[in-house]
């Protein structure tokens, strides 16, 4: 590609030489040589830069003429709905049938006692005693607050905790073990943490 231009520099020189000598002669007899800005090409308007056109342009669509709150409201039948709203009686619910039975035994019986005599769900009565200000007995084995955690049996415990040295001995991991003993894995670790049992967690 070098040696192809070279030769067209060589080719043009004497074309070259030519209007060098045709500018020194122009410049010679008084002429002058100026430069000229090139055109500056207009954006094109678009979007938003368009011009708006004039209030009197034919091309000018009339604004749409501005409704009242009044007037938008009934298009968008919102008066009509609230109108018809308010003209419908408002219901009351009806109180349960077994109103005052409920409210009679609560003289004297808890919520759980009340429920299996009417067999009305624990729920109802809450709601029914909620709704209508009165309140059952208390349990008289203290409810939710007779409940205690469940005990272990420290002979059943001592069983466990042969059988799982035994499995520790053959290799088996403590998922398996759980699994074959049939026992969570949380019973499991309280098992091996309780008595210092030495079982990895990984598999021997």
């Amino acid at each position: 590609m070098i040696s192809l231009e070279l030769s067209m520099v060589r080719h043009n020189q004497p074309k070259s030489a030519e209007l060098a000598a045709a500018m020194d002669e122009y410049l010679r007899r008084g002429g002058q040589v100026s430069e000229v800005a090139g055109p500056i090409p207009a954006p094109r308007p678009y979007g938003y830069r368009t011009a708006p056109a004039p209030i009197s342009s034919p091309d000018r669509k009339p604004l749409p003429p501005r409704r009242s709150k009044k007037e938008t409201m009934h298009r968008l039948r919102i008066v009509p709905d609230i109108e018809e709203a308010q003209a419908k009686p408002v219901k009351t619910k009806a109180p349960p049938a077994d109103l005052d039975r409920v409210r009679e035994l609560a003289k004297t019986l808890s919520q759980g006692e009340v429920a299996e005599l009417t067999g009305i769900s624990r729920k109802q009565l809450y709601t029914m005693a909620r709704a209508y200000g009165f309140e059952f007995q208390p349990a008289a084995n203290g409810g939710a607050a007779n409940l205690v955690h469940n005990q272990s049996d420290p002979a059943e415990d001592a069983k466990n905790v042969e059988r799982i040295e035994a499995m520790r001995d053959i290799g088996v991991s403590r998922s398996q073990a759980a699994r074959h003993m049939g026992i969570s894995t949380c019973y499991l670790r309280r098992l091996i943490r309780d008595n210092d049992i030495d079982y990895p967690v990984t598999k021997r």
